[in-house]
């Protein structure tokens, strides 16, 4: 009987009826090597794409000055700016990226405090995508989710920094 400790059958006998082996040392060079290749052809397809993208063109700028897909009654009164924003970590951090204090707060509140709910003609709600509730003067309730995104916002800020804003006699941490 042969010791078969370092083979692993295949499919197929021999003539004299014992099965072919083939050494477990072969099929695992083999499962390296195709995952060596599909990790280059991943690569490969990474670099193509990332400088398709590069050379065709497209921008910020160039973005932002598309028409908008979806409809805004506010859409007449978008500027769009460039910026170069910091990542924090080579750059100097802004006043939003900064441990929580009075003055970063009084910061992101401003981004958002005096741009809540709005009221619109119903002209202007028949084009939105979302329906909303019509006001009893007529108009309808309209909220740009910028502001309700950076309020979100503020909120996981405040969470991650749990410690600085929790009430030590409730537990619960402002504004949530």
């Amino acid at each position: 009987m042969k010791d078969t400790t370092h083979y692993a059958p295949l499919l197929s006998d021999s003539d004299d009826g014992d099965p072919v082996v083939a050494p477990r040392r072969y099929e695992k060079r083999a499962s390296i090597f195709f995952l060596a290749i599909a990790i280059i052809v991943a690569q490969a397809l990474l670099i193509l794409g990332f400088v398709a993208f590069n050379w065709s063109g497209y921008t910020m700028s160039k973005c932002a000055a598309c028409s908008q897909a979806v409809y805004s009654p506010l859409q007449h009164l978008l500027e769009y700016n460039p910026v170069l924003y910091s990542n924090g970590l080579h750059d100097p951090i802004s006043i939003y990226q900064s441990e929580p204090s009075r003055e970063v707060d009084e910061a992101w509140e401003n981004l958002y405090n005096g741009f809540g709910i709005s009221a619109i003609p119903k002209e202007q709600a028949e084009l939105l995508d979302n329906k909303t509730l019509v006001l009893p003067n007529g108009k309808y309730l309209v909220q740009l989710s910028v502001f309700h995104s950076l309020h979100c916002l503020n909120i996981i800020r405040k969470t991650v920094h749990a410690d600085y804003y929790r009430d030590p006699i409730t537990g619960t941490i402002d504004g949530l």
